[in-house]
């Protein structure tokens, strides 16, 4: 698990799920020969998550899966919409994929909800046990494993470091995503960790682009003296918007993934997650070869 934390420093510049019913009875018929079907579901777009379907497609490469030749990989992204997973889901029961790719909890829960058979592999969810989504790391059970990723656990750790840098006179601004399924125990994780370190809060939970576009200036006209952009995939999927609009306000921010960093962000600080998808990648080759999900525990 270490060696996929990291920090880095830069220059400065949260809808219930609508899960559907399980639709296994539409895999009666026998799939079609050809490359290996590979589903892939996320939350967010595609422009954002460039880098986690290469680390993909290379995972599933590593067992002789490629992608156009020996595997077809079929991606379905819910642009944000939580609200379409469950349709996205079913749509790739219908495709006859052999294995279903995750990105978040809501899309793991999701493929959860819309197959029984259908060998399924999450990335990076937090806690996937309490999730509902295995029934122990070491004997996942059922048809579902993937890794458990450090993700939310962190914002305690973040908003320290963020504390150690921005006006110690300051609240810190605090940004989840609304329609995140475990929204309120990450935000009472939060707001604990800032109690220990005497800190005051607001949260903002936002849901789309132009929530915040009004959620950035308005923590900055109440002297804001720092941003914690909570773990999320939609958040995650903001990049450009949210390191601009900190530097239009001269905001110190901490995030989750190392590509906030790179791109101008002041500070990250998480798993990396183009080496969890790399994992994941690994595992759905590893079951097109032959093996079983509950034989595989889940990564940490």
């Amino acid at each position: 698990m270490a060696r996929w934390c990291h920090a880095v420093v830069a220059a400065v510049v949260v809808a219930q799920l609508g899960l559907g019913r399980t639709v296994d009875a539409q895999q009666a018929r026998p799939a079609a020969p050809g490359p290996a079907k590979v589903g892939f579901l996320h939350e967010g777009v595609e422009a954002a998550n460039v880098a986690t379907v290469d680390a993909l497609t290379k995972g599933l490469s590593d067992h002789g899966f490629v992608d156009g030749q020996t595997a077809r990989l079929i991606l379905r992204w819910g642009q944000d919409r939580p609200e379409r997973l469950a349709g996205l889901a079913s749509d790739l029961v219908t495709q006859q994929v052999s294995v279903i790719v995750t990105g978040g909890p809501a899309s793991a829960l999701a493929a959860k909800s819309a197959t029984r058979t259908i060998s399924i592999v999450f990335t990076a969810v937090n806690d996937p046990v309490r999730f509902g989504l295995v029934a122990s790391l070491n004997r996942p059970g059922g048809n579902i494993t993937g890794s458990a990723g450090l993700t939310t656990d962190l914002d305690a750790k973040r908003l320290e470091f963020l504390a150690q840098v921005a006006s110690p006179s300051g609240i810190i601004g605090v940004l989840v995503n609304r329609s995140r399924p475990n929204v309120n125990e990450q935000i009472a994780a939060i707001e604990a960790a800032a109690r220990s370190v005497s800190r005051k809060t607001i949260v903002m939970p936002v849901g789309t682009a132009d929530e915040i576009e009004k959620a950035i200036p308005y923590l900055a006209e109440r002297r804001a003296s720092g941003i914690l952009i909570g773990a999320d995939p939609f958040l995650s999927g903001r990049r450009g918007q949210l390191i601009q609009l900190m530097a239009r306000y001269r905001l110190p921010a901490i995030f989750q993934w190392r590509e906030f960093a790179d791109d101008g962000g002041l500070m990250s600080y998480g798993p990396s997650r183009t080496q969890a998808y790399f994992q994941s990648g690994i595992y759905a080759g590893r079951i097109l070869k032959g093996d079983k999900p509950q034989d595989l525990p889940v990564e940490q």
